[in-house]
């Protein structure tokens, strides 16, 4: 590039980050003259303590969070504990939510703001309801995209419609709600380091079993056992990905273990063990084409590690009586059968 062309570069360079300075200090001028706007949800603020669900629609779904006295649950997955932190954190958001500047109320531009029907099958709008222990409604909105600009100067804001109106507001506050289900239930369920795993057994319905364990080099890699001289693997991540399962496990929903029936003739078992002597009994299924995951003990190797116990315990009290819908992407290592993970080696010439 030569000197000349640089500097006009450069030039425009700076105009452009001036003028994008010039329309931020311009918009929250601007928008610091509503800063003290009036709130959205006043009487959800006052009602916080009496607050008893928060109800989530999105794309024909729904959602129901519920207070208990032993804390928050979805009604939906049997009454599994929910995320307290989310539910805490859009409460006190929509709590302090203010208008800052009416937008459009032209519907034919809802879609753009992400405020449209929320029950819309591409509706990307999620519906919100905050209802007290009296049934009444505390705050009812049609939650849209956040404002960039807003995010970039740290304040936070979004686009919102109440129902029953036509006008667009952008809102103060960091209003943010998942439309992923994950993201509301109490998620990971388990949370074991690959680096911890020391063996893995895996029993399928068709009689293969496969057993996974860190590699004797000590290099920190893992090996699938029993591979003949003439056999090697599919894909050399094979072992590392069963060693990972429990890595961060996420479960996308929920139900009493009674309420789901694994096959005898199809349920795969497993058991995962580290190396401080933590071991994990599992089964998983299809179930109505989905599939579900359940936890049948969490104990140790002898009591071999004070850790590895306390460890099993709290596994044991946040799974006991539950199976687990999980994504393709948590149990697709743990279906596949020898064949599928073992292939014969080319000779060498």
């Amino acid at each position: 590039m030569s000197r000349k062309a640089f500097r006009i570069l450069a030039i425009c360079t700076l105009i452009g980050v001036a003028a994008a300075i010039w329309a931020v200090q311009n918009e929250w001028s601007r928008w610091g003259e509503n800063e003290n706007g009036s709130k959205l949800f006043p009487q959800l603020a006052a009602g916080m303590d009496d607050i008893a669900q928060v109800k989530l629609r999105h794309r024909g779904t729904e959602l129901t969070i519920e207070r208990r006295p032993e804390g928050w649950v979805v009604l939906e997955d049997d009454g599994y504990p929910a995320n307290a932190k989310a539910v805490q954190d859009l409460i006190f958001a929509l709590s302090e939510a203010r208008r800052m500047e009416p937008k459009t109320r032209d519907a034919k531009k809802y879609g753009r703001l992400e405020v449209e029907d929320p029950t819309a099958p591409k509706a990307e709008s999620k519906g919100i309801v905050v209802v007290d222990k009296n049934g009444r409604t505390l705050a009812d909105l049609v939650l849209g995209k956040e404002n960039l600009l807003l995010q970039a100067i740290g304040e936070g804001g979004a686009y919102l419609r109440l129902p029953g109106q036509k006008q667009v507001w952008l809102a103060s506050g960091n209003l943010i709600a998942s439309s992923e289900a994950k993201d509301w239930l109490d998620n990971p369920v388990v949370n074991i380091p690959r680096q911890r795993f020391d063996r893995a057994e895996l029993h399928h319905p068709n009689g293969d079993t496969l057993v996974v364990t860190r590699s004797p080099k000590g290099d920190g890699s893992f090996v699938l056992d029993g591979l003949a001289s003439d056999e090697k693997l599919v894909s050399e991540y094979y072992p590392t990905d069963i060693a990972r399962v429990f890595e961060k496990f996420e479960v996308h929903g929920a139900r009493k273990r009674e309420n789901v029936a694994f096959p005898a003739n199809s349920t795969i078992k497993g058991r995962y063990r580290t190396v401080d002597g933590l071991e994990v009994d599992f089964d998983l299924a299809k179930v109505g084409g989905e599939d579900w995951f359940r936890i049948n003990a969490a104990t140790t190797d002898n009591g071999q590690s004070p850790e590895a116990l306390a460890e099993a315990k709290a596994i044991g009290a946040h799974t006991a009586g539950w199976a687990f819908r999980i994504p393709e992407f948590e149990s697709v290592h743990l279906k596949k059968s020898r064949d599928q993970v073992v292939e014969k080696a080319k000779p060498q010439s």
